[in-house]
């Protein structure tokens, strides 16, 4: 959690334009991380 603070003084964004962009990149990451799961799985 403190890169939610990081990136919001590092950019100098309010909190709504902070949350609204940690939404999108954690769901960014989770989806990407999820298929790379899933693809390791077809080959082990």
């Amino acid at each position: 959690m403190a890169g939610f603070w990081m990136v919001k003084e590092y950019l100098g964004l309010s909190m709504k334009e902070t949350f609204q962009t940690w939404t999108v990149l954690t769901t960014v990451l989770s989806i990407t991380g999820l298929g790379c799961v899933l693809l390791l799985g077809l080959f082990i």
